[in-house]
């Protein structure tokens, strides 16, 4: 027998690197809250929806922020938080689940800017 909690839970994406769209990397924390609405299909359509849920945020925060270039960041996080909301209640629904809040904070010293011809001459 499986036992799935209707409590939210947090699931937290801690200090991941993406590369963004004009090829710098940055350093990008998160976190996402999200509910059981559905206990049968947590309990039946993913094996350890904690893990899973936690992946797919993290992939979903790679696939918005690489489509951005990293001068847009910090002044572009609601736009970027939205977006993965939504990719993350595409994917989570089938599991059961509903996505309560997103969140991002990036790491101010975790951008670093590929070097350009012009950085090494």
């Amino acid at each position: 027998m499986v036992i799935v909690s209707l409590a939210p839970f947090l699931v937290d994406a801690s200090e991941i690197d993406v590369v963004t769209g004009d090829g710098a990397t940055v350093r990008i924390r998160g976190n996402a809250a999200a509910q059981f609405f559905d206990p049968a299909a947590a309990a039946t359509r993913v094996e350890d929806y904690r893990r899973a849920t936690r992946i797919m945020f993290q992939t979903a925060i790679r696939s918005v922020v690489k489509k951005s270039p990293s001068a847009e960041l910090p002044d572009d996080f609601s736009e970027l938080e939205a977006e993965i909301k939504r990719i993350l209640a595409r994917a989570l629904g089938d599991w059961g689940m509903s996505v309560l809040s997103v969140g991002l904070d990036l790491d101010a010293d975790g951008i670093a800017r590929e070097p350009s011809d012009s950085d090494s001459a």
